[in-house]
């Protein structure tokens, strides 16, 4: 009763130590099936089902990203699932913390595009350490989540590769101010 009770780390043992040692492995499977083990005791601290989840064409496994690790105290660490949808083939996003299992905003995003490439942004958004998601469609048009953190994209170079053509593709993205929009 002498400060705050604790969080559902503290509760559950996971404490930062001294040495970097004790882990939370976060786990996910081509079937959508994500978990959250303790690497010292093997004690599953959470289990999601995330239907309709599965990996993209030409053997691509479902993409796990670290957003924010949990050393930005006092903002919560989050990780981001980037996967396909099972009927429509489009992208699906579920953004959530590792250590609990819970979604940031309560819902899985349903993109209304084929994801082609998914990787994380190299600079952090703003005051928040988030890492943000750069996703190339089918149609190699760029989006980035959230929406509001394009102007991030200027300067970056990628490349896209056709394993069935052997073609490598690069390119360099540049923000138009003016519009919004990426090119």
């Amino acid at each position: 009763g002498l400060g705050p009770p604790p969080s559902f780390s503290q509760r559950a043992g996971l404490v930062r130590d001294d040495f970097g040692l004790h882990k939370m492995m976060v786990i996910v499977t081509q079937s959508g099936k994500l978990f959250g083990i303790d690497n010292e005791s093997g004690k599953q601290h959470w289990v999601k089902v995330l239907k309709d989840f599965t990996g993209f064409a030409g053997d691509q496994h479902i993409k796990l990203f670290v957003q924010r690790t949990s050393k930005f105290y006092p903002l919560p660490a989050q990780c981001a699932i980037v996967a396909r949808d099972k009927t429509t083939g489009n992208g699906l996003l579920y953004q959530f913390n590792p250590l609990s299992g819970q979604s940031i905003d309560g819902k899985v995003v349903k993109l209304d595009f084929k994801i082609q490439q998914a990787s994380l942004l190299h600079a952090f958004n703003g005051d928040n350490f988030l890492r943000d998601i750069l996703f190339v469609d089918d149609k190699n048009e760029v989006h980035v989540r959230p929406e509001t953190s394009v102007k991030h994209i200027d300067g970056l170079f990628l490349y896209i590769v056709n394993k069935q053509t052997g073609i490598l593709t690069g390119y360099v993205l540049e923000y138009n101010k003016s519009s919004n929009v990426s090119q």
